[in-house]
């Protein structure tokens, strides 16, 4: 008796295990998610979890790469309200915000402050920023006939802020008499719709609809068999967003002078960094544009899904200073009649390498998910835990 009801059992789990379970999609949800990214290419966190934290300056500039120092920022806090009704017809808003910001610092100057300077040597110092701040409404359509899927998202945007620099740079030279020239140019400009040194809520809020923009995002795709599906996805602007206010800085440096002179502060006269205060400004802005192709595999039907994609991003697109990078992302996830999910994975994605796991439980009417990750802008250090990600993602309905 006992033998029958074990194999009674086990079949019942076995069914469910590998069913479209009752925990699988919802009819409606409200869902928040809040992931996060800051990493660097050369510092590992765990130097810095210590009672007292020594930094050899020369082990840091043998550890910088030839690319230079990298520190990366991105987080993307979003809502979304779903109402799928049967799995042929889904709709809904989406509301979040987006920061992503980039500083590139070149390994010349790691090698002057870890190593030293001789006396023929010429360094060149390098910086480049890029940061951006935008917020978006969007609402989701999307349908399902047969094999074939597809759905749409025009997207409303606001650039809150964008800071960028232009051919900032410091060379530092040798002379036969023992001194030092330093010569040093360029820019760094904040663009904004307001003016940030005085700033008030209800003057941001009114700005903001001064440069609102568009953009599009959605998919395209088809289910061969319950095992693999293939989707085309998509995130092309039709509308630059507008900041029509900029603070602009110049640094202009050219003298002569002695390490002794620099250290004490000889030099002031010479360093000009001139703020040119708020001007009226036309900075068009867009959101980064993708395209990828995404397969899904499930070999064993709800229990094992693996997921592959892989295509390529432009940041800034139409712009004087866009930049082209590929994206790809492997994962595999595991569920359990969807009540636990248990999901690894590994990505570059928006210029940042990352390593997740990710676990989690839904009760149908609740669920909650959070990952955690390795990141770096560099994929050797990416395992050196040079840098972290999450997020934590919330969902109810019914």
């Amino acid at each position: 008796m006992k033998r029958r009801f074990c194999f009674v059992l086990l079949i019942i789990m076995s069914t469910l295990l590998f069913s479209n379970s009752f925990f699988r999609e919802r009819y409606f949800e409200l869902k928040v998610d809040i992931p996060m990214n800051v990493s660097t290419n050369t510092l590992k966190i765990m130097d810095f979890l210590k009672k007292e934290v020594e930094i050899d300056l020369t082990e840091l500039a043998n550890n910088v790469p030839n690319n230079g120092f990298d520190l990366y920022l991105n987080a993307a806090p979003n809502y979304k309200m779903t109402l799928n009704i049967n799995e042929k017809f889904k709709f809904g808003p989406r509301i979040g915000t987006e920061l992503f910001g980039l500083v590139n610092v070149s390994k010349s100057l790691f090698d002057f402050i870890g190593i030293g300077n001789q006396y023929t040597d010429t360094y060149n110092f390098t910086t480049q920023v890029n940061a951006d701040v935008f917020a978006y409404l969007g609402f989701l359509v999307g349908i399902k006939i047969g094999k074939f899927r597809m759905g749409v998202t025009p997207n409303m945007f606001a650039p809150i802020c964008s800071v960028s620099t232009e051919n900032l740079f410091l060379c530092l030279e040798n002379t036969s008499n023992g001194g030092i020239n330093i010569v040093g140019q360029g820019k760094m400009g904040i663009y904004t719709n307001f003016d940030i040194e005085n700033a008030e809520t209800d003057l941001i809020f009114n700005s903001l609809k001064n440069g609102i923009g568009f953009d599009i995002e959605g998919y395209f795709g088809v289910d061969f068999n319950k095992y693999i599906s293939l989707d085309l996805n998509y995130k092309v602007p039709i509308k630059f967003g507008l900041l029509e206010k900029s603070i602009l800085y110049d640094m202009d440096i050219n003298f002569n002078t002695t390490l002794a002179g620099m250290l004490g502060g000889d030099f002031e006269e010479d360093f000009k960094l001139e703020n040119k205060h708020v001007n009226d400004y036309s900075y068009k802005i867009y959101r980064p544009m993708k395209f990828n192709l995404a397969l899904k595999f499930s070999p064993f039907e709800n229990f094992l899904t693996i997921n592959a994609l892989a295509g390529i991003g432009f940041y800034h697109p139409f712009m004087s200073d866009t930049k082209i990078f590929p994206e790809y992302c492997v994962s595999a996830k595991i569920s359990f009649i969807g009540l636990f999910t248990f999901q690894v994975s590994t990505s570059y994605l928006d210029r940042c390498f990352s390593h997740n796991v990710v676990g989690g439980i839904n009760l149908r009417l609740i669920q909650i998910e959070a990952g955690l990750g390795l990141s770096s802008t560099d994929f050797i250090k990416s395992f050196q835990i040079t840098g972290i990600n999450g997020f934590v993602s919330f969902a109810i309905g019914f």
